[in-house]
């Protein structure tokens, strides 16, 4: 297990299991903090960190700053009735972190507890996911969920136990990214006579699992096929909702990203084809 901490913490540490890589980071700097395997408590720290997240974690703790929580799990319900998830806390940003649907369950007593001090969280999505704003039982009125369509947001006003009325806020950010998911062992997109015709499309994942997919596998591209994928009608237009992004390095050739599983979550990579 390797723990991060920053100067400014106080952290105890069991004598088992071992911990080892223990390193201070330099005060107000960010960090990725990922648990890895096991019942972990992940603490950020003061410089607005990311932070992984795993299902079978005790707690996952943002500090100061504005902390992201990366999201890979299809499913995750951080409902009040759902006490089978890490306790999350001062969290300012969801990243829904896959290609395939994925779906989260909030309610008003779980964005008051994660959202930080402002109780608003941003969810960072993909068209194809699904965030689920429901209500805590015996809501009524002002403490209902109201949807604004035209900024995708979620408000209600929340009086926890003991405490005064808050404004509470989820804030939906869907990014129109299309990705094409390529399960064969090999594929060459500049045959312009095998190749079906593809068009909109930002992204390609090799990770998906099919035939020879996932080792070794290959895709030949080149200027062409990516602007055609690009492309919703011609060469060099665009996709819905989407610029043509040139490359720096050659400024007339077009951009597709690549996407690959990382130990984090996903690295994604932008090339000019030639």
């Amino acid at each position: 297990m390797a723990f991060t901490a920053d100067v400014a913490e106080v952290t105890a540490l069991g004598a088992s299991p071992a911990v080892t890589a223990v390193q201070n980071a330099v005060a107000g700097s960010s960090a990725t903090l990922d648990g890895g395997q096991g019942r972990d408590i992940v603490q950020a720290g003061s410089g607005g960190d990311t932070l992984i997240f795993d299902a079978t974690d005790y707690s996952i703790l943002g500090s100061y700053g504005s902390d992201t929580l990366v999201i890979a799990d299809t499913s995750v319900d951080l409902r009040a009735s759902n006490t089978n998830v890490p306790v999350l806390s001062s969290i300012e940003t969801f990243q829904l972190n896959q290609t395939a649907v994925q779906k989260v369950w909030l309610d008003q007593e779980a964005v008051y507890r994660i959202g930080g001090s402002n109780h608003t969280l941003t969810v960072l999505a993909g068209s194809e996911d699904a965030i689920l704003v429901r209500d805590v039982a015996g809501a009524t009125g002002n403490g209902l969920w109201t949807y604004n369509s035209a900024t995708n947001t979620y408000t209600c006003s929340y009086t926890p136990a003991g405490g005064s009325a808050v404004t509470l806020t989820v804030q939906v950010n869907v990014a129109e990214n299309d990705t094409l998911a390529v399960s064969d062992a090999g594929v060459d997109f500049t045959s312009n006579t095998s190749m079906p015709s593809i068009t909109g499309i930002e992204t390609i994942d090799l990770h998906y699992t099919g035939y020879g997919a996932g080792v070794g596998n290959s895709i030949t591209l080149n200027a062409q096929s990516v602007a055609a994928m690009k492309s919703a009608t011609a060469c060099c237009s665009q996709g819905p909702g989407h610029p043509l992004t040139p490359s720096t390095v050659r400024p007339h050739l077009p951009q597709l990203t690549t996407r690959k599983p990382s130990r984090f979550g996903w690295t994604a990579s932008s090339a000019a084809m030639h």
